[in-house]
């Protein structure tokens, strides 16, 4: 008994919360769809009622008043029909409207939320609450208003009242088999939380396997990892396929006592039903009329065993999806500094440390002057990315000081500070969108002479020119229509009309060819050109020119200075500099 009230507990918050966040969909259409629902259950039991009393009035020869009743029944058929369009409508529009709702209201979360969350959940995950969730939570809403809230009071207090006028002792007997029923149908319902639970937590782990599947495809083949990852697959299909099959066996019991619930009333008000009419207790129009309005009163129990099990399965789908809504956002406060002519990037004593522990950065100090180039020089998980992501105030859950400007990171607003700078990877991503959009990211408002005025100072022009459509080519899933270097490019117009004072560049070359890297550092120099620059270096000769070299080593800044001098230090910096020149002249040979 406590775990039905606990289940119960769980289930209703969460429902109730979905009914209200879709309260602008409901004002507009799903009203409607509720008031049509009661019109449409009082006509459904008014046409059995008429068509009752027509029986008894032709049976005693009274055609010409027969006639009448054969009029209103047909008023109200053709007003059934009517509602029911109005119905459908109405439904689809509440449907639609309650989905845009909930999208745009993931979106905007979404757009929201710190990339440390995206850093802790798989791609697939998110998607699924996007699309999945969203489509199961929209489909219920429209259903639960008619079957709940509209035809259950009308069939229960409308039908049930002409029931007992027609005979109290038939429905006494109904009302027994439906309690009886109901209770069974509550009873069956209690594990269909905890299954429902366990399938969405399996269907987002399909998704994330999915997805990996898919974009990570050439990767399979070349390694011949199908036996290994596709066993996970094949685990989470028949995860997914074991929860939908113990949720089904509970909607199977629910649909056979709902038979039952459905069914044997209706047979026994016709074989006790008949012994009155013998008896001359009731009239042959009264009996149909009691089995006609009958079923609209049993099937109270069907809806409520069906609507149950919908909001049981729902309940558990809005769970995850408001789990997304009330992730904490990003800090909107702060102030615009942008202003501001001190254009110095300064970390005094940071240290940062994943939630799990595991620390990252440990007292670094730097102060990097206007208009010059820094390279961060150390092996794999030193901290160089960390340092990326504080300058672009992706994580604050930091100790120490970050000044941009010099201004604390802290103060300021987000939005203002990013607008001052770009950040180039390895591997740019590019949209399935045409040359010209993908460039016109930097700075939606560009012209399009301004947009091929970047992609010239970006020594694109030439190869975008001999692409199909020219500006107009469309690139495909993350620019899969160009090479590389072609790539790097294009994210380097797009930079250079985004205009950002401050640079943030992860080693762009580091994967190209000696062709393509050439172009690309002809580009990188127009782009960087009297700007502050943070350069994740792998090449000598992106290294040898910086003006100020961080070499960090387990997320502490171990040496710093430019080149020559750190060369004459012998320290760790000369360690890396000379298996560099080492590599490059194996290389060669």
């Amino acid at each position: 008994m406590g775990k039905r009230i606990r289940n119960k507990q769980r289930v209703w918050p969460v429902v109730r919360r979905l009914y209200s966040y879709s309260q602008k969909a409901f004002w507009k259409w799903g009203i409607w769809r509720w008031i049509g629902g009661l019109f449409s259950a009082s006509l459904n039991i008014l046409i059995a009622w008429t068509i009752g009393q027509m029986l008894d009035i032709a049976i005693g020869g009274k055609w010409s008043e027969a006639i009448t009743f054969i009029i209103l029944i047909s008023v109200f058929v053709l007003g059934r029909s009517l509602i029911g369009y109005t119905n459908s409508l109405t439904s689809y529009n509440y449907e639609a409207q309650a989905g845009y709702v909930m999208r745009c209201s993931a979106m905007d979360k979404i757009n929201a939320l710190p990339i440390g969350y995206f850093e802790s959940k798989h791609t697939g995950t998110v998607i699924s609450r996007m699309m999945n969730d969203i489509d199961k939570m929209q489909e219920f809403l429209p259903n639960s208003v008619a079957g709940i809230w509209s035809h259950t009071p009308v069939n229960m207090i409308f039908g049930l009242t002409l029931l007992f006028l027609i005979d109290w002792r038939l429905t006494l007997i109904v009302v027994s088999i439906v309690m009886i029923t109901t209770f069974i149908l509550s009873r069956i319902s209690v594990p269909l939380v905890k299954f429902t639970d366990a399938e969405q937590e399996s269907k987002v782990k399909y998704n994330a396997y999915l997805r990996d599947f898919i974009e990570g495809n050439d990767i399979y083949k070349i390694y011949g990892m199908k036996r290994t990852h596709g066993k996970k697959f094949e685990s989470a299909v028949d995860e997914q396929f074991e929860c939908s099959k113990k949720i089904n066996r509970q909607k199977s019991k629910m649909n056979a006592i709902t038979g039952i619930n459905y069914y044997l009333p209706w047979v026994l008000s016709y074989v006790i039903g008949s012994f009155f009419v013998a008896k001359g207790d009731i009239t042959i129009g009264a009996l149909y009329s009691f089995a006609a309005i009958l079923p609209n009163v049993t099937k109270v129990a069907w809806q409520i065993g069906n609507n149950l099990a919908a909001m049981v399965e729902t309940s558990g789908i809005a769970k995850h999806y408001f789990e997304l809504i009330d992730q904490p956002d990003e800090r909107k406060n702060g102030q615009d500094f942008s202003s501001v002519n001190n254009k110095t990037i300064e970390f005094d004593s940071v240290c940062y440390s994943y939630s799990s522990g595991l620390s990252i950065l440990s007292g670094c100090s730097f102060i990097v002057s206007a208009a010059s180039t820094v390279a961060l020089v150390g092996s794999s998980g030193s901290g160089k990315t960390t340092i990326f992501k504080l300058i672009c105030g992706y994580y604050e859950e930091y100790h120490g000081d970050v000044k941009i400007c010099g201004y604390p990171l802290r103060e300021w607003n987000l939005h203002a500070l990013r607008s001052n700078i770009t950040y180039m990877s390895q591997e740019s991503y590019l949209f399935d969108d045409t040359i010209m959009e993908n460039i016109r990211n930097g700075r939606p408002e560009a012209t399009d002479n301004e947009v091929i005025d970047a992609a010239k100072a970006a020594y694109a022009d030439e190869f975008i020119m001999q692409t199909v459509n020219g500006y107009n080519t469309v690139l495909g899933e993350r620019g899969i229509m160009l090479s590389g270097g072609q790539r790097q490019r294009i994210a380097i117009a797009r930079a250079m009309l985004r205009n950002t004072p401050i640079i943030l560049l992860d080693e762009p070359t580091s994967s190209l060819d000696t062709r393509s890297e050439y172009h690309v550092q002809l580009a990188l120099q127009n782009l960087t050109k009297d700007r502050t620059v943070f350069v994740i270096a792998h090449r000598l000769s992106t290294i040898e020119k910086a003006d100020t070299i961080l070499v960090l080593e387990n997320g502490r800044i171990i040496e710093q200075g430019p080149h020559l001098e750190l060369v004459k230090r012998n320290g760790r910096y000369k360690e890396l500099y000379s298996a560099q020149i080492a590599e490059v002249n194996a290389n060669e040979t």
